[in-house]
């Protein structure tokens, strides 16, 4: 999928304040408070602690391509439910759609809004009643799809209005870009 909220600038300015403040929860607060510092016994930890017997220590590694593919996924489709629950124009709800392309077995999810999916269906119709009319095979659709770019442009304002007036929309947009900024850096040093 495309990364869809690049193009929402003031959302960067919070990203990089989240950015900053997202390093200093890099270290567990129980691996902090087991640290007795310098000067300090081990029996004063361990009644700070509770408990000074470690019983397991777990490394978190760096994410995978297919892990952070599987996170971005997950964040978009709660995006998208949030974004459908917010927005009063039902032609442009976000509808996912899950299926293998012509020639392929792999499976892609193809997210569009409604009126882009009912103007495919529609040009999908008209296309297949005239077809003899037709010298090729060709989606045009005179209502939506010569369009596009106005309907992009009312699609991507409504997100970042409705973005502005819910924090949870916000946060999972800003989490998406960090996630897509991840994955396109993993992908850069496999190459």
């Amino acid at each position: 999928m495309r990364n869809h909220g690049a193009r929402l600038t003031p959302l960067r300015h919070v990203q990089a304040l989240l950015g900053t403040c997202c390093c200093l929860l890099l270290v567990p607060a129980p691996i902090l408070a087991l640290d007795p510092g310098p000067g300090s016994d081990s029996t004063e930890a361990e009644a700070d602690t509770g408990d000074a017997a470690i019983d397991e220590v777990v490394v978190v590694g760096e994410k995978t391509a297919p892990q952070l593919r599987r996170e971005i996924e997950a964040v978009e489709t709660r995006i998208y439910g949030l974004f459908n629950d917010l927005n009063d124009e039902d032609e442009y709800d976000i509808i996912c759609r899950r299926e293998a392309r012509v020639g392929s077995q792999i499976p892609r999810t193809d997210c569009k809004a409604r009126i882009y999916w009912d103007a495919l269906a529609e040009s999908a119709q008209e296309t297949m009643t005239h077809r003899d009319e037709h010298s090729r095979f060709e989606l045009q659709s005179p209502r939506v799809l010569a369009n596009r770019k106005q309907h992009a442009a009312v699609l991507r304002q409504k997100m970042l209005e409705l973005a502005k007036e819910d924090p949870e929309l916000l946060q999972a947009l800003i989490k998406r870009h960090q996630l897509n900024k991840e994955y396109s850096a993993l992908k850069n040093e496999e190459r």
